[in-house]
């Protein structure tokens, strides 16, 4: 079929809108067992049985609302926009953030279709400086079978000194997200296919084994203990990437300086350079309180490993520290025993030297 009025045909414009919309990072490359118009039964239309806002709840964001879909101009498609409040496990500032993702899609015929998302958070630290893009370009490959490719990419709109910790937590956490939910949509077109005749799928979110206990526990709450403990390494990395950049900036120095925080300041700095370092000084200040809650979540999972291993009979992976030897039977009481009894000769032989004196001085006299 051709695009009325483009002498293109559906395919070639779904690769001009892929091309005009491509990301910088991929986050996944995968492939469904289902038709293109169950994929958007199931995931896109309106009231989709497993929709963005039903994943969103079982991230453990909450207050999710979704508009309906309205039709935009022909290049756009349709839109709608997603509202919820996400929680912040490891963030920078509040505990919370409210969050609006602006969506659009087009579909191109029985091709396939494009879904753009813009997600901004409105509470955060330099919130209106980013927001987070991602894409799902979704192609048909056969009568009951479609390519899902995601990518995304944080933008800025302007600059902050927060730029290289958002960028770098963001990505990763995004990714992540994403990679998550094509997993949990895939296991739900598997048992929509089972529930047409095919072999019955395992139930989405049940731990294959040992090692998926760590990460299974992590679904419908906050993210698992290895992405939060990777998040809170990659801020304090961030942060010293972040002190670099302005040792470059201010020449490297360091100096007194009135009237300065601390009493410290780069020598050769602007006054805008002194405000930056001010905002360094309170990133540094979080990332401390990062560090401190990192260790403690490291300390809490080391226990919870160890209960689990111990409920197994297995060995504990950590020793505990031996305590030093008790001395032997009556060697408690030796010691100071000794010690007066060398005092007592010490003091009998200053009075044997004092004796001596006396008579000496008898004998002169």
């Amino acid at each position: 079929a051709e695009a009325v009025g483009s002498g293109l045909s559906d395919k070639e414009q779904l690769e001009l809108d892929v091309e005009a919309n491509m990301l910088k990072h991929q986050a996944v490359q995968d492939t469904f067992p289902i038709s293109l118009g169950d994929f958007m039964r199931l995931f896109v239309e309106d009231n989709a049985p497993f929709g963005f806002a039903k994943f969103h709840l079982e991230k453990g964001d909450v207050a999710v609302e979704a508009t309906e879909w309205k039709e935009s101009l022909a290049a756009i498609g349709f839109s709608r926009e997603l509202r919820f409040i996400k929680p912040l496990a490891f963030s920078i500032g509040p505990n919370k953030t409210r969050a609006l993702k602006v969506q659009r899609y087009k579909r191109f015929g029985d091709e396939g279709l494009v879904l753009c998302s813009s997600t901004s958070l409105e509470d955060i630290p330099s919130g209106d400086a980013f927001s987070v893009e991602d894409r799902m370009f979704v192609r048909a490959t056969g009568p009951r079978e479609c390519s899902v490719d995601m990518r995304m990419q944080v933008k800025f709109v302007k600059g902050t000194i927060l730029k290289r910790i958002i960028d770098t937590t963001t990505t990763s956490e995004t990714i992540k997200w994403l990679q998550d939910y094509t997993s949990a949509a895939k296991a739900f077109g598997e048992r929509h296919t089972a529930g047409e005749g095919g072999a019955p799928a395992e139930p989405h979110g049940a731990p294959k084994d040992v090692e998926d206990l760590g990460d299974a526990a992590g679904e419908g709450g906050a993210a698992p203990w290895r992405r939060q403990l990777l998040g809170g390494v990659l801020l304090v990395l961030a942060a010293m990437f972040a002190l670099l950049g302005v040792l470059e900036r201010t020449g490297g120095a360091v100096g007194p300086a009135a009237g300065v925080p601390g009493g410290v300041l780069y020598r050769g700095a602007t006054a805008g350079g002194a405000e930056e370092l001010e905002a360094l000084r309170e990133t540094v200040d979080q990332m401390r309180e990062q560090l401190r809650v990192t260790g403690m979540l490291v300390q809490e999972q080391a226990r919870l490993i160890e209960a689990y291993r111990s409920e197994l009979g297995l060995e504990p992976l950590l020793q505990p520290a031996v305590p030093p030897a008790p001395p032997p039977p009556g060697a408690a009481g030796a010691a100071p025993a000794a010690q007066a009894a060398g005092e007592d000769a010490v003091a009998a032989g200053g009075g044997g030297a004092a004796d001596g004196e006396r008579r000496g001085a008898a004998g002169s006299a």
